[in-house]
C-alpha cells in the first residue's frame, strides 16, 4: 500500500485515491468502510519483533483516532435527516403520544462492534445514529418490573409485615408474570399475546443536533485494572469508540388494538422513568441518563459532593497529529471532560485496596466488587449509579496548558446513588461503605491524569518545558447531606483521628455487607493493597524546588538524571505504577507507601520524617489493628 499523503508512511485509507471525498449526508460508517488495514501484531519473543510490534500497534491506535475524527467532524450535516425523521415521528406516533428526552452526557447504545473491535452507536439502514424501538421497549418493561415488584412490597409493609429477601424475591417472580398482559407472551391469552403499546425508534433531534456539543463524539474506554488470580493486575489499554454525547431525542409510541388508554399511560410512564435510570451500557458510570420535563427522576442521590479538580485533568480523548520531523504521531491535545467513570474506577480502585487487606481475593473479586460495582462477565448490575454534573469545563476543550497561565482546572458535582438492583434493606450500609470511601478518596489522591502525585509547576525550572503542570488538586466544596462532617482539621493530630474514624466506619459497613472478617488483621497482603505492609503517613515541611514537601523528598531520593526516577519509587511507563500516592491538603500532605518494608521506600520514610516539621503515622498504628479487632 501506498501513503495516501506526501511524508506520511501510514496509509489511512484502503483505497488509493486520496481525493476520496463523502458527501455531507454520508454517514459516520462510510469512514469506517474505507478504513485502513491495520498492521499486524507480531508474534515473537525476540525483543527487536516486539518492538516492531508495538510500534505498529501504536500506528493503528493513532490512524483509529484519525478516522474516528473524521467521522465526527462530518457528522455536524446530519440534521436535516433528523428533521425528517422527527416529522415522521409525530405524524405515526401523533402529536400527544410523542416526547423528547434530553442526554445528560454520553450515551453509549448499541454496542456494534465495527472495523478492530471499535464499539459503534447503534445506526439504522442510513449508517445515522439512533435508540432502536426494541432497546426503549425493553427499559419500559424493565422498569415496569421493578414497578410492580415494588407495589407488592407496599401493601405487604402496609399489612404490617416484615420485609425479607426472599419477599422481594416472590414480588420479582410475580412482577415477570403480571408484566406479560403489558408486552406480550406467546404463552399468554390471544389478547396478551402481543404488546399493547407500539413503541418507534427515537432518533436525535435535528434542531439540536450539533450545537454545543450536541452530537457524535469520540469516546474512550480504558480498562485499567483487572484480576489476575488473586492480584489485581495494572494494564492501561486505551480503546476509542463513538458515542453520542449530549443527545435530545424525539420519542413517539402509540397504543395497539388491544391498549385502553390507562394501559398506554402506565407504560409510557414506565418508558419516562426508566429513561431517567438511564439507556444503554454503563448506565451506573454516568452513561445514558435522560432529563424528561417536567418530571423529576426516581433515581436521587443518597449523597452528592461539589468539587474543583486542578491539574492534569480528566480527558475523553487525545488528539494526534503525524510528526514529519520526528517521522511518528504525536499527541498535540487532549479533549478535557469531567467523566462520571474516572470517579466509579477511583472509587473502585480504593474499595480493593482496602478491602483485600480485610478480606480474602476470592471474596472481594467473585462477590462483593460485582455486587457493588457491577462486572460484564458474569454480567452484574452492581448496587452503585455514580454520576457526574459538570459544572464548569474548558472552552475550548483541547484548551492546552499554558506556561505563563494560571493551571486549567474542571468543576463538577459527584453523584452517588442506590442503583435499582440494590436491596432496601442494604441501604444503609451501602451509603455509611460509599460515603466514608469517598472521603478517603479525596484525602489521598486525586482522579484523572498525575492522580498519584499533588500539583506542582514546572514553569521556574532552569530548562522548562512543557508539560507546565504535573499532579493533580481535588477538592470538595460543598457536601451534601450538609450534616456529613467533611472539614479538613488544621492539624495532624486531629486529622489521625478523623482518617481513624472514617476507616473504622468504612470497615464497619464493609463488615456488614460481607460478614464478619476472619484471622489476624490487617493481612499480610502485598501489593497496592491498605494491609500489614503498607503505611500511610501525614506530614509538614517546606517546598523543595516548587514541590509540596513530601513530594519533593521523592524526588531527591528516586531522581536518577536526565528525567529518569527510580520505578521502585515512581514506577515506569511499562505498567509499574508508582507505589506510593502523595495528596497536598494544603497544610500537610497524606502519603501512603505500598510494600512499605522495602528497602529504598523504608528510606523514603525515614527522610520524610527526618526533615519534616511534624510527622505521624495514620496507618500501620497499633492503635488500628485493634480497631480492626474491635469491629470483628
Amino acid at each position: 500500500m501506498n501513503p495516501n499523503y506526501p511524508g506520511h508512511p501510514y496509509p489511512l485509507w484502503l483505497r488509493e485515491d486520496r481525493q476520496f471525498k463523502p458527501n455531507n449526508t454520508a454517514s459516520f460508517v462510510e469512514y469506517l468502510r474505507w478504513m485502513r488495514q491495520p498492521e499486524r501484531e507480531i508474534d515473537s519473543s525476540e525483543r527487536v519483533q516486539i518492538q516492531i510490534s508495538k510500534e505498529s500497534q501504536a500506528q493503528n491506535n493513532f490512524t483509529k483516532e484519525q478516522v474516528l475524527h473524521k467521522a465526527v467532524e462530518k457528522a455536524s450535516h446530519y440534521a436535516e435527516y433528523f428533521k425528517q425523521k422527527n416529522r415522521q415521528t409525530a405524524l405515526i406516533a401523533g402529536e400527544e403520544n410523542t416526547f423528547s428526552a434530553q442526554g445528560v452526557g454520553r450515551s453509549r447504545v448499541g454496542g456494534i462492534r465495527g472495523p478492530e473491535s471499535i464499539l459503534l452507536p447503534a445506526f439504522d439502514a442510513r449508517g445515522m445514529p439512533y435508540i432502536p424501538s426494541s432497546s426503549l421497549r425493553g427499559v419500559a418493561r424493565s422498569q415496569g418490573v421493578r414497578a410492580i415488584a415494588r407495589e407488592r412490597i407496599a401493601r405487604l409493609e402496609e399489612s404490617g409485615q416484615e420485609i425479607t429477601p426472599l419477599d422481594w424475591d416472590a414480588a420479582r417472580e410475580q412482577a415477570e408474570r403480571e408484566i406479560a398482559r403489558y408486552f406480550g407472551d406467546l404463552d399468554a391469552t390471544e389478547a396478551d399475546r402481543a404488546g399493547k403499546v407500539i413503541f418507534l425508534d427515537a432518533y436525535p433531534c435535528g434542531k439540536t443536533w450539533g450545537n454545543s456539543e450536541k452530537g457524535l463524539a469520540i469516546d474512550m474506554a480504558n480498562s485499567i485494572w483487572s484480576w489476575e488470580g488473586d492480584n489485581p493486575s495494572y494494564k492501561p489499554n486505551p480503546n476509542l469508540f463513538l458515542s453520542l454525547r449530549n443527545v435530545k431525542l424525539i420519542v413517539g409510541l402509540r397504543p395497539g388494538k388491544f391498549c385502553d388508554r390507562a394501559t398506554f399511560e402506565r407504560v409510557r410512564n414506565w418508558l419516562i422513568e426508566g429513561l431517567q435510570l438511564g439507556i444503554g451500557s454503563q448506565v451506573n458510570s454516568g452513561c445514558g441518563a435522560m432529563e424528561i420535563a417536567p418530571t423529576q427522576s426516581l433515581q436521587q442521590p443518597f449523597f452528592q459532593v461539589n468539587f474543583s479538580l486542578t491539574g492534569q485533568l480528566i480527558h475523553s480523548y487525545q488528539k494526534t497529529e503525524w510528526n514529519a520531523q520526528k517521522n511518528k504521531f504525536q499527541t498535540v491535545q487532549s479533549e478535557a471532560e469531567v467523566r462520571a467513570i474516572a470517579f466509579k474506577s477511583m472509587l473502585r480502585y480504593w474499595f480493593r485496596t482496602w478491602a483485600r487487606g480485610v478480606l480474602p481475593a476470592e471474596v472481594i473479586r467473585d462477590r462483593l466488587e460485582p455486587q457493588l460495582f457491577g462486572s460484564i462477565q458474569p454480567q452484574i448490575w452492581g448496587w452503585l449509579t455514580c454520576r457526574v454534573e459538570e459544572t464548569s469545563h474548558l472552552r475550548p476543550r483541547t484548551q492546552l496548558q499554558g506556561k505563563e497561565g494560571n493551571c486549567l482546572q474542571q468543576q463538577g458535582i459527584l453523584k452517588l446513588s442506590y442503583s435499582p438492583q440494590a436491596p432496601e434493606f442494604r441501604y444503609d450500609a451501602i451509603a455509611r461503605l460509599f460515603v466514608n470511601l469517598t472521603w478517603l478518596m479525596f484525602h489521598l489522591g486525586g482522579v484523572g491524569q498525575g492522580a498519584r502525585r499533588p500539583l506542582y509547576s514546572r514553569q521556574n525550572r532552569t530548562d522548562p518545558k512543557p508539560p507546565w503542570y504535573r499532579g493533580c488538586d481535588l477538592r470538595a466544596t460543598r457536601i451534601e447531606p450538609s450534616e456529613i462532617a467533611w472539614e479538613r482539621p488544621e492539624t495532624l493530630e486531629r486529622f489521625a483521628e478523623q482518617f481513624q474514624q472514617r476507616v473504622r466506619e468504612f470497615y464497619c459497613a464493609l463488615g456488614e455487607l460481607a460478614g464478619a472478617f476472619e484471622g489476624c488483621l490487617p493481612l499480610p497482603v502485598r501489593g497496592e493493597a491498605i494491609a500489614q505492609f503498607s503505611r500511610i503517613v501525614v506530614c509538614t515541611g517546606d517546598a523543595i524546588a516548587d514541590k509540596p514537601f513530601a513530594l519533593g523528598i521523592l524526588h531527591q531520593q528516586a531522581h536518577l538524571g536526565n528525567g529518569r526516577y527510580d520505578p521502585d519509587l515512581c514506577g515506569d511507563a511499562n505498567s509499574n505504577p508508582s507505589p506510593i500516592w502523595i495528596a497536598n491538603l494544603g497544610q500537610y500532605q497524606v502519603v501512603t507507601v505500598f510494600d512499605s518494608d522495602r528497602e529504598k521506600r523504608q528510606l523514603f520514610l525515614n527522610n520524610l520524617q527526618q526533615n519534616a516539621t511534624n510527622y505521624q503515622i495514620v496507618w500501620n498504628n497499633p492503635s488500628v489493628a485493634n480497631s480492626l479487632e474491635t469491629i470483628n
